[in-house]
């Protein structure tokens, strides 16, 4: 499998979170939420090249993570 770049992870932001997790399990990543609307949320410290970690604001995607 191919590691997700920074770069390809970051098309996500400005997305609603819906159309975020779609976009990202069509393309074969693993997607979670680790902010929403200010709450962290507890993650596991794993590091995988194939997940991204999202902050959304408002429903909105407004930071990434990939690992």
């Amino acid at each position: 499998m191919t590691a997700i770049t920074q770069e390809r992870a970051d098309m996500l932001i400005g997305l609603s979170e819906f159309d975020a997790e779609s976009c990202a399990l069509s393309l074969g990543w693993a997607f979670r939420v680790g902010e929403r609307d200010g709450q962290s949320f507890a993650l596991t410290a794993d590091y995988s090249q194939q997940r991204v970690t999202v902050t959304v604001t408002l429903g909105v995607v407004t930071a990434i993570s990939v690992g």
